[in-house]
């Protein structure tokens, strides 16, 4: 059996393909992640200012967002993304940080985890196992 040389060492070889592969994501997942984040923050930015979620549907984007705190009357502080990430049942989910101003007591901080779905458009709901 004869071997064909390239003149460079294998490991050389070896280490460009790995680095080649590791660039290599899936582009649908990142669009999905980036699809997410955009809308949580956008959403989230409209709680902030004082809007009321059917602000959101009236948008290009047509966010449907879901929220307790939101529909109760809090006041939305501060927020601040912790991360977002596909999950195993295949859904964007994104980590935040939240200080909620509920209306008749003092500031609440919490980290909750909203899913993103868009089929036929943006839905947006704290996952029910966080």
């Amino acid at each position: 059996m004869s071997r064909v040389s390239c003149g460079v060492p294998g490991w050389i070889c070896l280490s460009i393909a790995l680095l080649a592969l590791a660039g290599c994501g899936n582009s649908a997942e990142q669009e999905q992640l980036d699809l997410a984040k955009s809308a949580v923050e956008k959403s989230l930015d409209a709680w902030k200012r004082g809007d009321q979620p059917q602000v959101l549907r009236a948008t290009a984007d047509s966010i449907e967002f879901f929220d307790d705190d939101w529909n109760s009357g809090a006041k939305l502080a501060d927020f601040r993304l912790v991360r977002a990430f596909i999950d195993t049942d295949g859904l964007a989910k994104c980590a935040v940080e939240l200080t909620v101003q509920p209306p008749s007591d003092s500031p609440v901080s919490r980290t909750v985890t909203y899913q993103v779905v868009k089929k036929p458009h943006i839905v947006i709901s704290r996952d029910p196992f966080n």
